[in-house]
């Protein structure tokens, strides 16, 4: 049998992102369109790919570690201040890396997303009580380029993220 576990510490923009609760949950979705025809009836004969959709989804325990201010709240230097609107989003991404804690376990040794920011409309929420303050977190990973070191152009490669 060949079971895969071990824990990562994450780094967003440069900053620990301090203690996570309950491990990094990567999630992607295959985005498409369905070719249809008259003769299928409402079951599609083909598709069309159309690329991967991805988010990253954990819960910080950390709220005051400098990387877990940056992931809440990215939109501006103080918190509470809303920033700039109408900026892209990926002006305000940055980068989010995860490594192994033990390095004897199996590979990878770290992913790298390249553009990560809080998934629009996902709703943060934290309790301001006597109790432990976490804080639940889920990014959008957007593709980045292999060819321009950043914004996609057209006929650009992009990935979503990268391993060691």
């Amino acid at each position: 049998m060949s079971f895969i576990v071990g824990s990562y510490v994450g780094v967003y923009d440069g900053s620990p992102i301090g203690v996570i609760e309950d491990g990094f949950d990567l999630s992607w979705v295959s985005r498409g369109e369905d070719i249809a025809s008259d003769v299928s009836g409402d079951e599609p004969i083909d598709g069309v790919y159309r690329g991967v959709g991805m988010t990253v989804s954990f819960i910080l325990s950390e709220w005051n570690e400098a990387g877990a201010k940056k992931l809440y709240w990215p939109w501006a230097a103080a918190l509470g201040d809303v920033g700039t609107i109408g900026r892209l989003y990926s002006t305000i991404a940055k980068p989010l890396v995860l490594t192994k804690c033990n390095l004897n376990d199996a590979t990878p040794t770290s992913f790298t997303f390249s553009r990560a920011i809080i998934n629009p409309g996902f709703n943060i929420q934290t309790t301001l009580a006597n109790k432990h303050r976490k804080v639940p977190i889920e990014l959008r990973v957007l593709p980045y380029s292999l060819v321009n070191a950043g914004d996609p152009n057209q006929c650009d490669l992009t990935q979503l993220f990268f391993t060691s």
